[in-house]
């Protein structure tokens, strides 16, 4: 009798498991949200491998994309409840002023992680940053042109259902470089020290600038 006992008991405690991660199976799966329409779902296309890498916020994925070969990647993304309203946001979305504004802040760390990194080179590090940062705020980067766009409707965990909008930038990898080789070309480093911070100023650059990258915006 002990022994039926017992094992009624194991077996309670068994199936309460297994309800228990049938439970939070089910409730991550509805917090995932679904795709219930898209661009195209009416003629049977799917969604797009690029779309689902910027949803994801996989931004290196595009660089794998056929159509970017030789190309660098600047993704934009957006949600909201009106499509329409929620494209015209997106699309005011400057690639080129991005690309600006991400290499002045990848030169403001560089510069920090040098000075802090060696106390004899915080002032070359100082001083490069400053004419880096000042040169680019005069610059800009020419030659983005808008390869992809699409949009989906989703369905959130709590029922209600909201739009998403995508746009996929390029720009061809040795025009990025060449701009940027112009920009940092006028740029003239007085000492050894310096001349070495702007080296590795500009090696950061080109590692960021040619990197994929993406942001998203609630609308």
């Amino acid at each position: 009798m002990k022994r039926m006992i017992i094992a009624f008991a194991v077996t309670v405690v068994l199936v309460l498991l297994a309800m228990s991660c049938t439970t939070t199976s089910e409730t991550a799966a509805v917090a995932v949200p679904q795709a219930i329409d898209w661009q195209g779902a009416e003629f049977g296309d799917p969604i797009p491998d690029w779309v689902r890498a910027v949803a994801n916020r996989d931004y290196e994925l595009l660089s794998n994309l056929p159509e970017m070969n030789g190309k660098v990647a600047m993704a934009f993304s957006g949600e909201g409840q009106d499509r329409d309203l929620l494209e015209i946001w997106v699309d005011t979305n400057d690639a080129s002023a991005q690309m600006v504004r991400q290499i002045q802040q990848t030169v403001t760390n560089t510069a920090g992680t040098l000075a802090s990194g060696n106390k004899d080179n915080s002032e070359s590090a100082r001083k490069m940053a400053e004419s880096v940062t000042g040169i680019w705020s005069q610059a800009s980067i020419s030659g983005f042109a808008k390869m992809r766009d699409f949009w989906t409707q989703v369905q959130l965990a709590d029922g209600s259902t909201e739009y998403r909008y995508y746009t996929l930038y390029g720009i061809d990898k040795e025009n990025l470089e060449y701009q940027i080789d112009t920009v940092m070309g006028k740029i003239k480093a007085e000492t050894e020290a310096e001349e070495e911070v702007l080296i590795k100023i500009e090696d950061a650059i080109k590692e960021s600038a040619f990197a994929a990258t993406g942001s998203v915006e609630r609308i």
